[in-house]
C-alpha cells in the first residue's frame, strides 16, 4: 500500500446515485460512521469524476470507492471493509471480513451485481430521506492525482493536498 498524504479531511464513499439501494446504503453508513468522518458523494459529481479519473467509466460505475483520509482509494470489497471499520456496531462484521478479504470482495460483488432488485426492496420515502441527507452534508473540494509508487495496489490512489 502507498504511504499517502496527511489529510484532516474526512474520508469520502464515492457511489452511484441513479442506484436507489446505492444511495439509500451510502446514506446508512454516513449516518452510522458519525459526525465528520464520512462523506458520500456521487461517483458522477465532479469530485467523483476528478477522484476516478483514472478508471474506465465501466469501473466506475461497477462498484463503490472509497477515498480514505489519507487519500488512499479503495475500490469493491476492499472499500466495504473500511467503511465497516467506520460503522462502530459493526465489530463482528470487520472481523470477518479481514479475516476472508476475498470471501468479501466476491460478496460485494454479488450484491452489486443485483443492486437493482434490491433498490425495489428500499421504499420510496427511505430513499427519498436518504437522498435528502447526503443533500444537507458538506461538500469537498479535493482533487486527486494517481500514486505512482510501486507497491501501491492496482486501484489505489494517492490524495494530493
Amino acid at each position: 500500500m502507498s504511504e499517502a498524504v496527511e489529510s484532516n479531511r474526512a474520508a469520502v464513499l464515492f457511489y452511484d446515485s441513479s442506484c436507489k439501494a446505492c444511495t439509500w446504503i451510502a446514506a446508512r453508513v454516513r449516518a452510522a460512521a458519525g459526525s465528520g468522518t464520512l462523506r458520500a458523494a456521487s461517483i458522477d459529481s465532479a469530485e467523483g469524476h476528478d477522484a476516478l479519473a483514472c478508471l474506465s467509466e465501466a469501473d466506475r460505475l461497477g462498484s463503490w470507492h472509497m477515498l480514505d483520509e489519507r487519500g488512499v482509494l479503495y475500490s469493491a470489497g476492499e472499500a466495504s471493509i473500511l467503511l465497516l471499520e467506520r460503522t462502530p456496531s459493526a465489530s463482528l462484521l470487520v472481523a470477518l471480513a479481514h479475516s476472508a478479504p476475498i470471501a468479501t470482495d466476491t460478496l460485494y460483488r454479488a450484491i452489486a451485481g443485483r443492486r437493482s432488485l434490491w433498490g425495489r426492496l428500499v421504499p420510496q420515502r427511505c430513499i427519498a430521506r436518504a437522498r435528502q441527507g447526503l443533500a444537507d452534508q458538506p461538500r469537498g473540494t479535493a482533487r486527486y492525482q494517481p500514486t505512482d509508487s510501486a507497491d501501491s495496489k492496482q486501484g489505489q490512489w494517492e490524495h494530493h493536498v
